[in-house]
């Protein structure tokens, strides 16, 4: 079985994306933190794509287009072209709203759209506002809807770590 590995940036995304992948029957790759602009990131993505391993990136556009920061982490890290990098628009809990029904999960800035949407969802079901922190608590709720499949994002996602 070949060995997946998922960089990510996102402080809380490791413990959010297992979570949400749990939640879905699956079982998570190998998910490490690493920031897109770090030469470290080069250097493990390297080793592991020498060593066999299936590699995909999952990085947030924030006020980028989303495309051009794909381009951006591709040629920083020189990335072949069979490795998805998965930019969320504008930053993951979009994924996590457009999977909830919510409005303004696009609107740059994240905080203004997706995570001020959000906001109001957690302020409504929990009566507590929402806290990046609480992005595992998010992505898990969002996986349960069923919704997933509708998110560009997600849906690579999902499509790369099912395929074998």
């Amino acid at each position: 079985m070949t060995r997946k590995l998922l960089i990510v940036e996102d402080v809380y995304a490791p413990r959010a994306l297992e979570r949400m992948l749990r939640r879905l029957g699956l079982e998570p790759p190998t998910i490490l933190r690493l920031p897109p602009c770090s030469g470290k990131m080069e250097r493990v993505a390297r080793a592991h794509l020498e060593a066999g391993s299936r590699l995909a990136v999952l990085a947030d556009a924030e006020e980028e287009d989303p495309a051009e920061k794909e381009h951006w982490i591709r040629t920083r890290h020189r990335l072949p072209p069979h490795v998805p990098v998965i930019v969320a628009d504008p930053c993951v809990e979009a994924i996590a709203c457009q999977a909830l029904g919510l409005r303004g999960c696009r609107d740059k800035p994240c905080r203004r759209g997706p995570v001020a949407a959000v906001d109001a969802y957690w302020r409504r079901r929990r009566r507590r506002g929402y806290r990046k922190r609480m992005l595992p608590l998010l992505l898990e709720e969002a996986a349960a809807t069923g919704q997933l499949t509708l998110v560009p994002e997600a849906r690579r996602l999902l499509q790369w770590l099912r395929d074998p």
